[in-house]
């Protein structure tokens, strides 16, 4: 059984995507729908809508619309740890945190401890990035942003310190089979 999952199908080209690179018409509609819903600046309009989503999740864990997206989250996760049990393949969560979410953990934690309580119900290991980090800014004594480049990628600090932990994390649960000579 092929588990289909919503961002690979939106990551794949679309019929219309398709078509759009062949026909100047349909490539200026497209063009035109990506403004309406984003405006002016399409990238930075879809990273700004992105962000205030993520912020939902953590602040507003029981708005209608963030239940609709954990309802939609669970069952691919549910889909995604099936086909690895099936295939004999390990599986583990690894969750990494917005920029935002360092400035206070303990209260910007909730997509963290859904997907967390969701996964390990299911038997599945999960390393949340987010406390690996909070601790890491209170001891070396820096500031959110140095271990971020932007609102949801790493620096080259922060991919240090996501390297060690999820070295770390991968090594302790034995995830990897054992290196051959």
């Amino acid at each position: 059984e092929r588990a289909r999952s919503r961002q690979l199908g939106n990551a794949a080209a679309g019929l219309l995507d398709r078509a759009a690179n062949h026909s100047a018409t349909l490539a200026l509609m497209r063009g035109g729908a990506a403004r309406l819903r984003f405006g002016r600046d399409v990238p930075r309009g879809a990273v700004r809508q992105q962000n205030a989503f993520v912020r939902a999740l953590a602040l507003e864990p029981d708005s209608p619309r963030v239940r609709r997206a954990q309802e939609a989250t669970q069952r691919e996760l549910d889909a995604l740890f099936r086909v690895a049990r099936q295939a004999g393949v390990p599986a583990c969560l690894v969750l990494g945190p917005y920029l935002f979410q360092l400035e206070d953990p303990a209260v910007r934690d909730a997509p963290q401890r859904w997907l967390t309580a969701r996964a390990e119900a299911g038997g599945v290991p999960v390393l949340d990035l987010l406390p690996v980090l909070a601790q890491r800014q209170r001891a070396d004594g820096r500031t959110g942003q140095d271990y971020f480049a932007d609102d949801d990628h790493f620096s080259e600090l922060g991919s240090l310190v996501v390297a060690d932990a999820l070295a770390e994390f991968v090594v302790a649960r034995a995830l990897l089979p054992p290196a051959r000579p």
